[in-house]
């Protein structure tokens, strides 16, 4: 009797460690997926802020090569931005953008 009451007793309390580590193993996976998210949302402000900051690049250097060759009209630089615009900048409602560009180039290419 005294040995059956043992064996119980173990059981049970084998059966409460084992139901500890399971509700210990689902909270973790909880945390981890938490954390995963969060991760996810730090990588993704991340990216945004180096698009932006790579957009305000790009718009700060074309402004200045923009106003220099403006400024310059005559300079080898500016004959050389506008060639690179007229071959690259395709879309007409890109193209109407830059008032200096042919509207022929841009049919021609299409």
């Amino acid at each position: 009797m005294i040995f059956r009451r043992a064996t119980a007793a173990v059981v049970a309390y084998g059966s409460m460690a084992r139901q500890k580590v399971d509700d210990e193993i689902a909270l973790l996976r909880k945390q981890r997926e938490e954390l995963d998210n969060r991760l996810k949302a730090a990588e993704a402000r991340q990216k945004e802020k180096a698009r932006l900051a790579d957009e305000r690049r790009k718009t700060l250097a074309g402004g200045v090569a923009l106003e220099f060759a403006a400024a310059n009209p005559d300079s080898e630089f500016a004959r050389v931005l506008s060639d690179q615009l007229d071959k690259h900048v395709t879309r007409t409602t890109d193209r109407a953008l830059f008032p200096a560009l042919s509207t022929s180039t841009a049919s021609a290419k299409k």
